[in-house]
């Protein structure tokens, strides 16, 4: 466990939707909430199936950022309800990360921390 959170977090709240890594159903929408080199945790209605711990997040980075969306393969570690049941967080670690996914995430996140620092955009939940 402490292996896992030497990475930092950045904290961030962008839409997502979860996928169905076999069928590549969209399961829903939800929030991610922060991410890390080695994985996020995000917020999904609670009546989304929970079935699979192996599902695919496709992030929505907000358009100031200039970034395209990326769809990540991610393993679920473990969930916790929140709003009296109602929102699920789930603890994720991304599987088989590729080279060119590991930079876009890197740099989604370092363009977030840039707005932060420069006073444009502020985080508090």
């Amino acid at each position: 466990m402490d292996e896992k959170r030497a990475t930092e977090r950045s904290k961030i709240f962008w839409t997502i939707v979860r996928k169905d890594s076999l069928e590549n159903d969209e399961m829903g929408l939800g929030f991610l909430l922060n991410i890390s080199e080695k994985g996020m945790n995000v917020w999904i209605d609670h009546q989304q199936k929970l079935d699979t711990q192996d599902f695919n997040i496709i992030l929505y980075p907000p358009e100031h950022l200039n970034s395209e969306i990326i769809e990540l393969t991610v393993h679920q570690i473990w969930t916790k309800d929140h709003n009296n049941g109602s929102m699920i967080e789930i603890g994720c670690e991304f599987v088989n990360l590729s080279p060119e996914q590991k930079e876009r995430i890197n740099d989604l996140v370092n363009k977030h921390k840039n707005l932060i620092l420069k006073g444009a955009i502020m985080i508090d939940y």
